[in-house]
């Protein structure tokens, strides 16, 4: 979504065509300190979700204070995946300070885990459906775990029982080796036997108070590359000596990472959902976008569909199924995705074909996305830089 790319194993930057800098002043923010450059004064990086949130509401606080020419500029805050925690709950503390916020205008949120229940929920059930799992299984989860009705099934509290924690952690089993942010891509760096696993269990873990297992790092490029997540152009780039440099980086700030274990084994999680966070800013007429590549399995299309189900929101319109919205093609315009339009200035769409990290899977189709709802326009407008 910026203006380059970064190519060759990290020897190149290249100019990104469907960059959101075209049409908007784009501020980054690397959070919780201990992620990529961020930094604790104290090395304290023990924080809860309303710590971020304090935190990054003061990191804007000090922007505009240094910036103030953009105080007066219309304000949308977006990020993805646990943004959709960090996102609403930064929102309602801008929303209790009108005076530094005048223009504050709503929030775009990609494949956020906006309710971690329901994720836990429906992943069983997505796995089923796309024919990864046997029935066999599938049918002793859903009679031993969720009493013979696996659509309601609150599996995440399942979890406890040992098990049905054993079945369910057997079904992650059988994707160890596909892309958990994109069902359909290849993971170049995929573990040999503890992907999903090591990754439900350590969150199990962490929410319960219980400590984490040592693990031994299962792939080579670092342990600080997510599974299956191409970002190792990233890694190599920001870690070069000239581009610390350029960047005026402290030598004693940790190399740049993208998920840090640190910050990780340590994270109190606090929010489970966001269902007040969005009720405060739907009832201040704040515009929201919801979007989900559909082929995420990370945070996955149906959770976030249930959860905005679970508001209660008016549709508009008369149609019974999601309404196509479109990009231009090479023939023609094309379905980009799915959308699902509310009367209370909420929208959530689906990006056909993307996994978690919608920009990068499906760049020209983001940027059509996120300019038109910047201005207000029909999501199936084309747009022409």
């Amino acid at each position: 979504m910026g203006p380059f790319k970064i190519d060759n194993f990290g020897q190149n930057v290249v100019y990104n065509p469907w960059s959101w800098n075209k049409f908007a002043n784009v501020l980054f923010l690397e959070s919780p300190a201990g992620v990529g450059f961020s930094y604790s004064l104290d090395g304290n990086t023990t924080v809860a979700d309303d710590d971020v949130s304090l935190q990054n509401y003061n990191a804007l606080l000090s922007f505009l204070v240094k910036f103030p020419e953009y105080r007066s500029r219309d304000l949308f805050l977006t990020g993805e995946s646990y943004a959709g925690v960090y996102i609403p709950t930064l929102a309602v503390r801008i929303l209790g300070d009108p005076n530094n916020f005048p223009n504050f205008r709503g929030v775009a949120i990609g494949n956020g885990a906006l309710d971690f229940p329901n994720n836990y929920n429906t992943m069983v059930p997505l796995y089923y459906w796309h024919g990864i799992v046997r029935d066999g299984l599938y049918t002793q989860i859903t009679a031993h775990c969720c009493g013979g009705n696996i659509e309601t099934c609150p599996i995440f509290d399942r979890f406890q029982d040992q098990v049905c924690r054993e079945m369910i952690i057997s079904e992650l089993d059988a994707t160890n080796e596909l892309n958990m942010y994109n069902l359909y891509d290849v993971c170049y760096y995929s573990p040999s036997g503890a992907g999903k696993r090591a990754h439900i269990e350590r969150f199990f873990r962490r929410i319960n108070g219980l400590p984490q297992r040592k693990t031994v790092k299962e792939h080579t490029i670092s342990s600080q590359v997510p599974l299956c997540a191409q970002t190792n152009n990233t890694y190599i780039y920001l870690n070069r000596a000239d581009v610390r440099k350029s960047l005026h980086i402290p030598s004693s700030v940790q190399v740049w990472q993208e998920c840090s274990d640190d910050v990780g084994n340590h994270y109190k999680v606090t929010h489970f959902n966001v269902i007040p966070e969005f009720q405060a800013l739907i009832a201040a007429k704040k515009r929201i976008l919801v979007y989900n590549g559909d082929v995420d399995t990370a945070c996955n299309v149906i959770m976030n569909q249930q959860f905005l189900t679970s508001l209660n929101l008016t549709i508009k319109g008369e149609a019974v199924v999601n309404v196509p919205w479109r990009y231009p093609g090479q023939t023609g315009t094309a379905v980009a995705g799915f959308q699902t339009n509310y009367v209370e200035n909420v929208d959530f769409l689906t990006v056909r074909g993307s996994g978690h990290f919608v920009p990068e899977d499906k760049p020209r189709e983001s940027q059509q996305m996120i300019y038109n709802f910047l201005k207000q326009r029909d999501f199936s407008s084309p747009i022409d830089f």
